[in-house]
């Protein structure tokens, strides 16, 4: 093999490594905005969460509690004031009603946080993609 042929098999393998490379960063950009999208779902949820927190509270006695897919049930508060919060693995923890909403709060400025790491991570993966993307594109014109 001569010396031209063989800098020309490294460039094809070069070429083949970096379009490897680019299917990988696209697939760990599909895998962010996904995580994107679920935790501003998350984070919709937290907040309609403050929005019947709010309700309860200056809510009659008497309120319709949304049970899901739109069924409604009517339900009497005996301590308004205080609210219930699952803590996990079926344990619930009494709150007030503003440390309901400082729960929930606190869950919406997390998942923010969380949203933006993410975006700067995107961010790195859509500059790394670009810096590839040209180096492919000198090594398919030969420099």
């Amino acid at each position: 093999m001569t010396e031209r042929e063989k800098v020309h098999q490294e460039t094809e393998d070069a070429i083949h490594r970096a379009d490897e490379f680019v299917q990988t960063i696209e697939r760990d950009m599909l895998c962010i905005d996904d995580r994107i999208n679920a935790f501003r779902l998350k984070q919709q949820g937290y907040e309609h969460l403050l929005i019947h927190i709010n309700s309860i509270q200056s809510a009659d006695k008497e309120t319709l509690v949304n049970i899901g897919e739109g069924i409604h049930v009517k339900a009497e508060f005996n301590k308004k004031n205080m609210m219930l919060v699952g803590i996990g693995l079926g344990f619930y923890l009494e709150v007030s009603i503003n440390e309901a909403k400082e729960i929930a709060q606190k869950q919406i400025e997390r998942l923010e946080m969380e949203i933006q790491h993410d975006l700067l991570e995107l961010a790195k993966r859509k500059a790394t993609l670009t810096l590839t993307n040209q180096g492919k594109q000198l090594l398919e014109k030969g420099f």
